[in-house]
């Protein structure tokens, strides 16, 4: 249908599945207690992505063309949302502790946050030279994690308002933005072409560290801190 679609389970731990069928729809609302979301075995043809709530469950979506997140999505057990077009929302996402993976497969086709509250344990990001741009509206991301993040060349731009470990290796051949308003851990290589930028802002805890043997590879690196400490440990 080209209208709004609407799928909810309502017993506890029961999920939606899709196995290789499609849904077309101009917005796409779920709901589950607490149960599993899985459409991503084909390619689903859906416009907007609405207000959906799986409590602790999983949702793994993928998206024929662009896809607008206009609602705020909770799925504690980790989201997944892959689109051959652009992907952007203004809705709050929500994984709670788990990981929320964020991809885009088309060419040049960009990740960005328009609006709404980004909650991680991890946060990873895909695109095929796109830039992928977090903006940290108000109440501010809550992520705890940057895995392993990959944009050809397309530039990283990435607020946070909590501490962060960049805990999966980073490559953005245009550039890497990274601003914290707690202590920022660089646990895995930054590699760039073009400006590295580093930045806490919190007051007495905008510590920066590198932990390990990572690699800052970059052409311009660029590092401001509230308070400053850069070490190998």
């Amino acid at each position: 249908t080209g209208a709004d679609v609407s799928l909810t389970t309502t017993g506890a731990g029961l999920g939606i599945t899709f196995n290789g069928s499609t849904v077309t729809a101009n917005k796409l609302l779920l709901g589950t207690n607490d149960g599993n979301v899985a459409m991503s075995a084909a390619s689903q043809s859906i416009g907007t992505l609405g207000g959906s709530n799986l409590g602790n469950g999983a949702l793994d979506l993928k998206a024929a063309g662009n896809l607008d997140v206009v609602g705020p999505v909770t799925a504690k057990g980790g989201i997944t949302l892959t689109s051959a077009g652009t992907l952007s929302w203004g809705g709050n996402l929500d994984a709670g502790a788990s990981t929320l993976a964020l991809a885009t497969t088309g060419n040049a086709k960009t990740i960005t946050q328009v609006d709404g509250r980004v909650t991680a344990g991890t946060l990873t990001l895909s695109t095929v030279d796109a830039n992928a741009t977090l903006n940290d509206p108000a109440p501010g991301n809550a992520i705890a994690n940057l895995g392993l993040t990959t944009l050809g060349a397309g530039a990283l731009s990435l607020k946070n308002s909590s501490g962060l470990t960049i805990s999966g290796a980073v490559t953005a051949t245009v550039g890497i933005t990274i601003q914290s308003k707690g202590p920022l851990a660089i646990n895995n290589s930054l590699q760039t072409g073009a400006t590295l930028k580093l930045t806490t802002t919190g007051a007495g805890t905008g510590t920066i560290t590198d932990r390990k043997s990572t690699r800052l590879n970059s052409s311009h690196l660029v590092i401001s801190y509230a308070v400053f400490c850069l070490k190998k440990k």
